[in-house]
This record gives structure tokens, C-alpha cells and sequence, in this order.
């Protein structure tokens, strides 16, 4: 779908935009930045997301251009598609258990562990009141009809503590299958996924736990109140939104 048509397919579902530009080429199609009204973007997300079979593109929620984001990332660029390919030879749960192995390795400790917390930490929010004037925040729309492929595109990772590309590829696919975990923001160093099918009960949140741990090991000890692999656990029990940050 060109820009003049997914254009056209936008504003005939009402969502505002105050721009629409091409942004970077890949081999499988162009990409657009899209700059959409902050007040709406969780909104504008979930109605790209469900047009994503008509417009052949992922939308994704950032902070910055799509050309700063790859620019911040280590190593050479990469194609998209050596990224999928290496990612989907991978193994979630080998990885996850290397991952787990190497923290132990390098910090000379076990992962924090702990009781079943008996208050959950509540979700941050943030509201925009009535009389200011509306801001628009970026969003990138990429040629994919799976999110799980995302940070293909992005050259994501690979820096510090956050997992390379390929590893992105293989924990998103993974989480997409098991949880209807889809990615929704990604910004230079932060992750965001709704999930549709988030864990309903204490032994698979905790299994889903030490998967994220793996995955970002400043799940424990940055956010107030997250101490321990239990506490993560506690806050992702019937929790349909996820968040990542590496130092």
C-alpha cells in the first residue's frame, strides 16, 4: 500500500496526524514516520494494529526518529532478513538458560529471589489535561505484517546488557505464540508489548519472570518495589502491558 492510500485509509478512521514522511528503505518495502497526537497514540496504535493485514505495515510508538534509533545501536547493519533468519534458528528456552547462566557468571550472585509479595506496585500513568494544546509524538510504520520482526528492522540491541537483534527476534516471536505479546513502543534503549494473553496464575507468571529477567536484568532492582524475581512475577500477573529498559 503506497503513502497516498494508507494516508487516505487513516484519516478515514479518524486518527490525527499532523505529518506523514517516507523513512528508510528496506529491501522489502519503504517505511514511513508519522508524527500522531499524544493524546491518542494508545488509541492510533491499537487501530493501525488491527489494519495491519490491509496496510502490510507494523506500527510502533517511539520517542525518536527511526533513523536515530538505528544510528544508536552497536555493530554493523544489518538486512532484516539475516536478523529473522539468525533469530529464528535460536531456541527461547536455551536462551533464556544461557542468559541466566552468564548473569551468574559475570555478577558472581544467584537472581534475586523472595517471598510472593503481598501488594503489587501499581502501573505508572499519565494523563494530559483538557486545555493543552495537543502534542504529537513519532510513530514508525514498518513493512511487516509481524511484530516479532520489528527489531530485525531496527539493527536493535547488542550494547551493555540488551540482548542482540537476533535474541529480540526469538523472545518477541516466543512471547507472540505463548502470550499474544505484540511489540507497541520501542525507543533507543526501551521496550513496550501488549500482551492479550498475559499469565493467569502464580507458577506461569513466575516462569514468565525468569524469562524477562533473561531477557532485561534491570527487571529487578531499578522500578520501586521490584526486588526480586517474585516481585516481577507479582506484577506480571494479569498485566497486558510489558516494559523494558537497559541501562
Amino acid at each position: 500500500m503506497d503513502q497516498h492510500t494508507l494516508a487516505a485509509l487513516f484519516h478515514q478512521y479518524g486518527m490525527k496526524m499532523s505529518s506523514f514522511l517516507p523513512s528508510v528503505a528496506f529491501e522489502d518495502g519503504l517505511s514511513y514516520q508519522v508524527e500522531v497526537q499524544s493524546s491518542n497514540d494508545l488509541t492510533t496504535w491499537q487501530t493501525l494494529r488491527s489494519l495491519v493485514d490491509v496496510t502490510g505495515y507494523w506500527p510502533v510508538l517511539t520517542s525518536r526518529s527511526l533513523e536515530d534509533i538505528m544510528e544508536s545501536q552497536s555493530g554493523e547493519r544489518r538486512p532484516p532478513y539475516e536478523i529473522i533468519d539468525e533469530g529464528l534458528r535460536l531456541n527461547a528456552e536455551n536462551w533464556v538458560h544461557q542468559s541466566i547462566e552468564a548473569y551468574r557468571s559475570f555478577y558472581h550472585h544467584d537472581v534475586p529471589r523472595g517471598k510472593w509479595p503481598n501488594t503489587t506496585p501499581p502501573m505508572s500513568s499519565s494523563t494530559t489535561g483538557g486545555t493543552q494544546a495537543p502534542r504529537f509524538e513519532p510513530l514508525i510504520l514498518l513493512p511487516t505484517t509481524e511484530g516479532w520482526r520489528v527489531p530485525a528492522y531496527l539493527n536493535f540491541g547488542g550494547w551493555n546488557g540488551c540482548p542482540s537483534a537476533p535474541a529480540h527476534v526469538c523472545m518477541m516471536k516466543h512471547w507472540q505464540e505463548h502470550y499474544g505479546a505484540e511489540i507497541m513502543f520501542m525507543g533507543s534503549d526501551t521496550v513496550a508489548m501488549d500482551a492479550s494473553r498475559p499469565p493467569q496464575d502464580r507458577e506461569s507468571a513466575l516462569r514468565l519472570a525468569w524469562e524477562q529477567f533473561a531477557y532485561c536484568s534491570d527487571t529487578i532492582g531499578v522500578a520501586p518495589g521490584i526486588q526480586t524475581l517474585e516481585d516481577v512475577a507479582a506484577k506480571l500477573l494479569n498485566a497486558s502491558v510489558w516494559g523494558f529498559w537497559w541501562d
